[in-house]
Parts: C-alpha cells; structure tokens; sequence
C-alpha cells in the first residue's frame, strides 16, 4: 500500500491584527490563486484598509479598497516571509530562517543513536540554513521525529508535538538542497500545540 506524504518547509502564522491575508503558493497561474491583487480586489469582496496580499514572493497593502477601484501598494521587506508581516506575525518556524537576521534554535527532535533515544536541538545557522549536522549521526533506518519547531518571531509561541502524536519527521526530504518537514496525509490531524 502506497503511502501519501506531504512536505512542509515553513510555517508563518499572523495575528488577529490582520483580518485578511491571501496566499499564493506559486507564481504559475492556477484559477487565479497566485498573483496580483487588482482593482477588484475591493471592499466587495471583503478587504479592508491596511489588508496583506501575499503571491509569488511579494507583499501587498490595501491602501484603498472603493469598488472596482481598490489600490494596492507593495511592501517592501528583506525578501524573508515573516519580514513583511513585522509584529503581526504570532509565530515563525521551519527549516530555514524565517526573520531577518535570525540564528538560534529552529527545531526540538528526536533521534535513534546507537539504539538510544537522543533529544537534539537544531540551529538555524549564521547563512539562514538549518545546521542539519546532527541528523547523519542518527542510526541508519531511523527518522528525526520533530518535538517542538521554535518560534523566531520572538514571540515565544514555540509549537509542541503532542504526547502520542510526534509524526512529523525532518532530514527524510529536501526542498531546493534543505532538509524539509516532512509527513503522511493521515498525519496532518492536529499534532502541534502552542507552547
């Protein structure tokens, strides 16, 4: 029986502040999704002054939503995604650095060394990449199981597996050359809590 995984690099979650966010995924047009906001992008349809639009790498802010006549002006940020989105952000996570400027603690796991059960903290480096070092002293056959992914808002809002349900694993795929979250379809229930 084939397995169905997904994989995830990053996590970015906003605050309440910001009522309405769109996410593009790529930059390829897919029904729509992924582009520019537009003219009619506009109260109608549920935006308000100060709105994020996020697509194909670029930030948006609704600086008038009138209708038919909605103005967007971009925002300008280091190019990292939780940048634009500055003290909004509640929580920023994942395998690479997520918040200009950025080095310390990214990811909590678990690895199997030489039979034992090794907790292990990975670092996001200097260069913004994840220190993944460690993982290839894990036992052949074995997987990272992800316990907590730190929060670099600096928020303080680091997400935890919940006791039974740490599935998610690190170090099995890549994205572009980095390690990348990676788990089953059946997995993607709630498995994190906030810290």
């Amino acid at each position: 029986m084939k397995q169905t995984c997904s994989v995830l690099c990053t996590v970015l979650l906003l605050g309440a502040m910001i009522p309405h966010v769109a996410y593009g995924q790529t930059c390829a047009a897919t029904a729509g999704v992924a582009r520019a906001p537009v003219a009619t992008d506009d109260a109608t349809q549920g935006y308000a002054v100060k709105d994020l639009w996020q697509a194909c790498g670029h930030v948006w802010r609704a600086a008038s939503v009138r209708p038919h006549a909605a103005r967007w002006e971009p925002v300008f940020s280091s190019g990292l995604p939780a940048d634009a989105f500055g003290q909004h952000t509640l929580f920023a996570g994942g395998t690479v650095r997520m918040v200009s400027g950025y080095t310390g603690h990214a990811l909590g796991v678990t690895l199997m060394m030489q039979g034992q059960p090794q907790n292990i903290t990975l670092d996001i480096t200097a260069d913004g990449r994840l220190d993944d070092a460690p993982l290839n002293q894990r036992d052949r056959g074995t997987y990272a199981v992800v316990t907590r992914v730190y929060d670099q808002s600096g928020q303080g809002h680091d997400l935890l597996a919940v006791p039974g349900k740490a599935v998610v694993h690190v170090g099995e795929a890549e994205v572009n050359g980095m390690p990348a979250f990676m788990g089953r379809a059946e997995w993607s229930r709630r498995i994190y809590a906030a810290a």
